[in-house]
Order: C-alpha cells, then sequence, then structure tokens
C-alpha cells in the first residue's frame, strides 16, 4: 500500500460560513469550499490555503469502537477499510451521528458511486466530509481503517454536515459525482496548437506556445498503432516538457499515463491512454502546466518503432499559478528479498500530486492482484480503476497510478515516499516509478531522463 496518500491539489473557493439556512435551500447548486476540489482541476496548482497539511490516521478499532476523534476544521477526504463489516458512523461537531453507514447493505447518499467503492470486502470512499470543531468516527472492534484528513488552520468557510443532510448540501454532492463520473469537470479551452508528422528513430515531434498562459492539456494520436509494438514504443516515447527555459518534466511517456509495460485496463480522466476507434491509440494528460513566458511539449522517439502522430495542446493565456507541474521517474532492478522501495525523496516546500506504480512478479501470471500494496483489496485491480485511476495488467506486470481529488499533500521541508514490498511468497523483481509533484520554486530543477540503455528491462 501506498505509504503516503495521493492526492491533486486544487483551488479553495472561499463560501459563508453564517449563511442563513433558507438562503442554503433556495441558493443555485455550487460546491462549498470543501467541495471545491472536485470541480477545479485545472487550477490544482494555485497557491493552497495557508498552513494546511496532510495527515494519515491508520489502526484498528478497540473495545470503545472508536475509529478516531479528530479536532478540526478540516476535511475528511479518504475512508479506506480493507476489510469491511458491521456499520460506520459519522457524527461532527459533539451531536449525534449524522450518518451510519451499513458497510455490507445498500448505502444513503451521497455515499455512492463514483466516489464510493466496494469490492471483495473492501469500502473506499472519497466523499469529503467537512468538520469545523470535532468529527468522531465509530465501527466495531477490530476494524481496520485508514483514514485521510486535510487539516485547515482556520474554518474558511467549512459548513458541516446538518443532520440528515438539507437538501442544498445532498444537491452538491450529486452535481459533484454526475459531473465526475461523465468527465464534464474537464475544461476543454478553445485555443489549440498542434504539431503532425511521423517520429523516426532517434527524431521528435514539437508543439510549442510563446506566450503566458497555462497548458490546460495535451493529446497524441497514434494512427498507425496497429502496425507497431505498443509496449516497445510506450518504453522508448519520450515525453519531455520545458517552460520558461528549464526541463520540467522528462519521463517515459507510458509511465508518466501510468501504462509501464502493457496497454491500460482502466482509464481514468485525467491520465488516458486508449485505443479510440476511427482515430488510434491516445495518450492525453488533463494536468495543468503553468509558465509564464514559453512552453514546449516534446516526444522523443528512441524505439525502433516508427508511429506517425498527432500533437495538440489545448490552453489559455491566463497564468493559473506560480507553481509549475513536474514529473520524475526511476526504474529498479534486482529487488528480490528487498521490503521496501523509496519512490521519491522530495526538498521542499511543495506538494506531491500523484504517483504511478508498476511492479512485475515472478511467476505472475497478469490477472489478479493478490497483494494490498496498492491501497486495494485481493482481486482484480480493474474493478478499482476510477475518474482519478489508471490501471495496468499484462506482461507479468501489475500497475496503478492514482491522482485523488483533495488538497495535496503539502510539505514544507522533506517528503520522502515509500512503498512496501511484503506481498507474501511472491517476489518483486522490477519496479517503475513516477511521481508528479509541483516545487513552490519556479526554478526548481531535477535531474533528466537516462540514456535508453541505462532504463531498459533486463
Amino acid at each position: 500500500m501506498f505509504a503516503a496518500a495521493l492526492f491533486l491539489v486544487f483551488a479553495l473557493a472561499p463560501v459563508a460560513a453564517q449563511e442563513p439556512a433558507a438562503a442554503q435551500e433556495s441558493a443555485s447548486v455550487r460546491p462549498g469550499s470543501w467541495l471545491d476540489p472536485l470541480f477545479h482541476f485545472p487550477r490544482w496548482c494555485e497557491q493552497p490555503t495557508a498552513g494546511s497539511s496532510y495527515e494519515v490516521v491508520a489502526g484498528e478499532v478497540g473495545a470503545d469502537g472508536l475509529l478516531a476523534d479528530l479536532e478540526g476544521p478540516g476535511v475528511l477526504r479518504r475512508i479506506w477499510l480493507p476489510r469491511a463489516r458491521g456499520s460506520l458512523a459519522l457524527a461532527v461537531e459533539d451531536r449525534e451521528p449524522f450518518l451510519v453507514l451499513d458497510l455490507a447493505g445498500e448505502l444513503p447518499e451521497p455515499f455512492q458511486g463514483p466516489l464510493v467503492r466496494r469490492q471483495g470486502g473492501a469500502f473506499e470512499s472519497l466523499v469529503p466530509v467537512p468538520f469545523d470543531r470535532r468529527l468522531r468516527l465509530s465501527g466495531p472492534a477490530g476494524l481496520s481503517f485508514r483514514l485521510e484528513i486535510e487539516r485547515r488552520p482556520e474554518a474558511d468557510g467549512l459548513v458541516s454536515p446538518e443532520v440528515g443532510l438539507r437538501p442544498a448540501q445532498l444537491e452538491h454532492y450529486r452535481l459533484a459525482s454526475d459531473l465526475i463520473e461523465t468527465g464534464e469537470f474537464l475544461v476543454q479551452p478553445r485555443r489549440r496548437t498542434s504539431a503532425f508528422g511521423r517520429i523516426r528513430t532517434n527524431s521528435r515531434l514539437t508543439a510549442s506556445i510563446n506566450r503566458a498562459g497555462t497548458v490546460l492539456g495535451w493529446r497524441l494520436e497514434i494512427t498507425n498503432y496497429q502496425d507497431l509494438d505498443p509496449v516497445e514504443l510506450l518504453r522508448g516515447l519520450r515525453l519531455r516538457v520545458a517552460a520558461d527555459r528549464q526541463v520540467q518534466i522528462d519521463v517515459p511517456a507510458g509511465d508518466f499515463l501510468g501504462a509501464s509495460c502493457a496497454l491500460p485496463t482502466g482509464a481514468g480522466h485525467l491520465l488516458r491512454l486508449v485505443e479510440e476507434p476511427g482515430i488510434g491509440l491516445v495518450l492525453s494528460s488533463n494536468l495543468p502546466m503553468p509558465f509564464a513566458d514559453s512552453i514546449r511539449v516534446i516526444f522523443i522517439n528512441e524505439s525502433l518503432q516508427v508511429p506517425l502522430c498527432r500533437l495538440y495542446l489545448y490552453f489559455t493565456e491566463e497564468v493559473l499559478s506560480p507553481w509549475r507541474l513536474h514529473a520524475a521517474w526511476q526504474l529498479h532492478r534486482d529487488l528480490s528479498g528487498r521490503c521496501r522501495v523509496r519512490v521519491a525523496d522530495l526538498d521542499g516546500p511543495g506538494r506531491l500530486i500523484g504517483a504511478a506504480v508498476a511492479l512485475r512478479r515472478t511467476g505472475f501470471d497478469g490477472g489478479l492482484d493478490p497483494t494490498g500494496f496498492f491501497g486495494l483489496p485481493p482481486g482484480p485491480v480493474v474493478a478499482f480503476a476510477a475518474p482519478f485511476t489508471t490501471v495496468t495488467v499484462g506482461n507479468g506486470w501489475t500497475g496503478l497510478a492514482r491522482l485523488l481529488p483533495g488538497t495535496g499533500v503539502p510539505f514544507a521541508e522533506n517528503h520522502v515516499l515509500e512503498i512496501p514490498l511484503e506481498i507474501g511468497a511472491e517476489e518483486v523483481d522490477a519496479a517503475s516509478l513516477c511521481w508528479w509533484y509541483a516545487p513552490a520554486d519556479a526554478g526548481h530543477r531535477h535531474g533528466e531522463l537516462p540514456d535508453p540503455t541505462d532504463r531498459a528491462l533486463r
């Protein structure tokens, strides 16, 4: 299971905390500050609320039935129960429980898909639960749990759920669920630039913008991919992003999209690698990339495949943030006997946005994921492919890219992300790791991608 939660960073638009109930009932449907992260994906990199932080509470419920007694203000962002049973009660602001969830039965709104998933006896909820002063969670003794909480330095417009939830609050959740399920939260700007051509071995295809702005997404269409070896192409196609005359991303294109050594079996809204009828293989990202002067998105072909490509950049001339999107990559070989692998050791201040992890195991048939290292239950990992998740299974590899809604994992000085390799009798012999982060320092630098011979799988 990931040693730290993986979140996106979003804007937090304040709302009035003291608005009368009648006014809230009649107001037009829009999210409060605690739901805004579900809507404003293009603004993940804006300056976050000063002093906000992230906390993980994990363990096993004792005889008193208490999972956690949290002091606010804050927002509960994720509930993870690997072996769910009984019921879970949530109480805010010293009131009686406003919700009791039957973990094996029918769940009330808003604890329904796509923000809640149940599979193989496990329960995961991404429904945000704000609390101003206090939040208590109770459940059956012996229940294992993991809670992920965003801490706020002040209330900042947080409005705790009322007993039973007012209709206006339920409408916020319903709207969020609908937009996430359909992908309609993504902004498709009218402005775009493009580049076309065949990328021969050791050649490149480049799309550039020579002004200030933010790339809200890029899309690469490979029209002849059925004549190619897509796995070799994904390993040998290099994505490089240079903004304001600095390289900020230099990783294998497949790893950036969470597809290390096989085509995804389940793709999310933000990172996609899918076959589209009549077009071909499509690689796309909706992670925003702000820049102050210019930006170049470059695909370099270091494989023996020769793809015929169309590259599009979708952008706005508004610089959404001083923060910049960075990505880095590592390949670990010969992991037999190791119990942990370090993914990233980041210097702050900054925020961890997400990570993609692919593990190759000896004697693995590629059908099931029998481990819990991804924070998922035993069974088909594709069952947990979600709007913020890309799943890859095949060629002896199991991979998962996680980009969850929230306000990120902030760190002031340093952040270390490690992944345990405790997967029973099977052995991991290789791990391909990619991570996305946003340093506060626009001049931040990191090492460029190694030569192809140094990143080849052996």
